[in-house]
């Protein structure tokens, strides 16, 4: 029977024999945490675990080592994470507990990255630790006003650039955040737009939504300027030899990823007073629910959003927290309570 050192020297063994021909930063990180005593080897199975997950996902999709590590990286190894499929093609929903194990693993690996002054910063920072209590599905929604106040500070924005390409890039950021406001798109369908789609002329874009289907949108004169601002400066960021259609362009030169505006939207977030999570989804969340309020028709809503069952609709509709104050306000308005004096007479 192995000793309790010789099990443990077994399992620093296999730990090191994992990150052969690693990054030298992951053997670093390795063999601090096997040097620390207040650390249990169970857990740094399970840490390194989740960082060489990670390694390799950065290997697939990038050329420079894991300390170069940029904030989209880290946004969408997690949307990667969450959007995994098994062998029949079923999508695999990892727990909450998995997922904030692997954010616990990477922002420790990254902190004593930062530590030892090898990077300025910690890019999981960029993201929230996933958590089953906050991440459930919150029916909020922003007011008009609010998205007003967005709107007002992302156009306050591009004022306030004075490079051209990140110029530009607020004038695209502010076109796509008031087509998502005016029209309740999904961020996919904006950012699939081409050039081709677009008819300057009649004012309308061809929409390819979920499921391949497609439908005409009408330009609004708010949503049409914002479009048009953008495509005359959308040269800017185009690339000579990159050849793309998208309307969109990152700066790269290709497609817009929708990471990218989804991390832009978090720090236009800091304009806000509610507290509200500012993401794509909910700003599409908000177009239905103002909608809902405004025309009391959710048939109508059903279709501006192209759901395909009103039920999805439904899920939009407000909820109040005072029903019940408000529900009893009503059927006394309905019923007409008597007053003291009618009651006494028809006792009598």
């Amino acid at each position: 029977m192995l000793t309790r050192a010789e099990a443990l020297s077994r399992v620093e063994d296999s730990l090191r024999e994992r990150v052969k021909n690693r990054n030298p930063h992951i053997v670093d990180y390795l063999e601090s945490s096997l040097a620390n005593p207040n650390i249990s080897p169970g857990s740094i199975r399970t840490y390194l675990g989740a960082i060489l997950g990670f390694d390799d996902f950065l290997r697939g999709s990038s050329s420079h080592g894991i300390e170069l590590t940029t904030g989209d990286e880290i946004v969408s190894y997690f949307q990667d994470l969450q959007s995994k499929k098994d062998d029949q093609g079923k999508s695999v929903q990892l727990s909450y507990a998995r997922l904030s194990s692997i954010w616990c693993a990477l922002n420790s690996f990254f902190n004593f990255l930062v530590e030892r002054k090898i990077r300025p910063d910690n890019p999981v920072k960029v993201i929230k630790k996933p958590s089953q209590a906050k991440d459930k599905p919150k029916r909020y929604f922003f007011t008009p006003d609010e998205l007003k106040l967005l709107m007002a500070t992302s156009k306050k924005q591009i004022d306030e650039q004075t490079a051209p390409r990140k110029w530009a890039g607020a004038i695209r950021n502010h076109a796509i955040l008031t087509l998502l406001c005016y029209a309740g798109m999904r961020i996919q369908a904006v950012l699939n737009i081409d050039l081709t789609d677009v008819d300057w002329e009649s004012r309308t874009i061809q929409i390819a939504e979920k499921r391949d289907h497609q439908y005409t949108y009408y330009m609004t004169k708010d949503v049409y300027q914002s479009l048009k601002n953008w495509a005359d400066v959308r040269h800017i960021l185009a690339r000579e030899w990159i050849d793309t259609p998208a309307l969109f362009l990152g700066q790269t030169g290709k497609r817009l990823p929708s990471q990218t505006f989804a991390l832009w939207l978090q720090k236009l977030e800091v304009c806000l007073v509610s507290g509200k999570h500012l993401a794509p989804h909910k700003l599409r969340a908000s177009f239905a629910t103002n909608m809902l309020e405004t025309t009391k028709d959710i048939h109508m809503v059903k279709e501006m959003m192209h759901h395909s069952s009103i039920a999805t609709t439904q899920l939009y509709i407000p909820t109040h927290r005072d029903a019940d104050r408000r529900a009893a306000e009503i059927m006394e308005d309905l019923l007409g309570a008597e007053d003291d004096d009618t009651c006494k007479n028809n006792v009598s």
